[in-house]
């Protein structure tokens, strides 16, 4: 019976790596700083549009976030962030679009993210 409960924790482990690394495509930017994660940066989108959402931090922790988006960006690996006044953090912040874990609020409209920028900002992902 342990051996079993073994080769299952072998087996899910090795699946996770496994997702880990295919993530990882070939040709795929990577960055040794932030600095340079910045400067490789793309503004795809200017404007302004207030929206509500779910953001999940690296620590897996949640909270509700309510941006005033000003640029959609565009990194090195096909990221797509948000960039705007946070009015929790009372501050510039950027997000990942894909740590954000519920539906876009912008105005009374509930919108998947990719919806959100396709529909709300012409951007076609």
């Amino acid at each position: 019976m342990i051996y079993l409960f073994l080769l299952l924790v072998l087996v899910g482990l090795a699946i996770g790596y496994y997702a880990y690394t295919s993530d990882r495509r070939p040709g795929a930017k990577s960055y040794s700083s932030l600095d340079e994660w910045k400067k490789d940066l793309k503004i795809i989108w200017k404007g302004r549009r207030t929206v509500e959402f779910t953001y999940e931090k690296f620590d897996e922790s949640k909270s509700r976030r309510k941006v005033d988006v000003k640029q959609i960006l565009k990194d090195g690996k096909n990221e797509i962030y948000l960039r705007g006044f946070c009015h929790l953090r009372k501050e510039v912040r950027t997000f990942n679009v894909m740590n954000i874990t519920t539906k876009i609020l912008d105005k009374s409209q509930r919108y998947e993210v990719g919806e959100w920028l396709a529909f709300k900002l012409n951007i076609e992902l």
